[in-house]
């Protein structure tokens, strides 16, 4: 198993995330959507999107292999922390730039439980990256 598969299984995890945070928060921001049930939206949204990540991660722990040494797996590592520092910037970005002041606070929860969610399956997978290590 490549520790590139680490790799794609963070960017499937990663990006549909991000997005469908701005798409529900874009909602919130315009007053289409209460905050309640663009949260309860979002987490049923987050659950289907992780379905194949979860699958996958499943998948690539059961076929570890190990590598020679770390500078193997230097890019994939470096790759994954890319996608999670890039969606945390632009999730914290959605919830700040465009937001109605009585609303700040809510949606500031509402990026930080995103961001935590969007980062959730990078983490396992530098989890899996470290375990090829052999």
């Amino acid at each position: 198993m490549s520790p590139f598969m680490y790799v794609i299984i963070s960017a499937i995890a990663v990006f549909p995330v991000a997005i469908a945070f701005k798409v529900i928060i874009e909602k919130v921001k315009s007053n289409h959507m209460a905050y309640e049930r663009a949260v309860t939206v979002f987490f049923l949204t987050v659950a289907i999107i992780e379905i194949i990540p979860i699958i996958l991660i499943v998948y690539a722990f059961s076929q570890k292999t190990t590598v020679a040494g770390m500078d193997e797996l230097i890019v994939p590592l470096l790759l994954v922390f890319v996608f999670m520092a890039v969606s945390a910037f632009f999730i914290f970005l959605q919830g700040k730039v465009g937001v109605p002041k009585e609303q700040r606070q809510q949606l500031t929860v509402f990026s930080l439980i995103a961001i935590s969610l969007s980062n959730a399956i990078p983490i396992i997978s530098i989890v899996g990256l470290f375990t090829m290590l052999g």
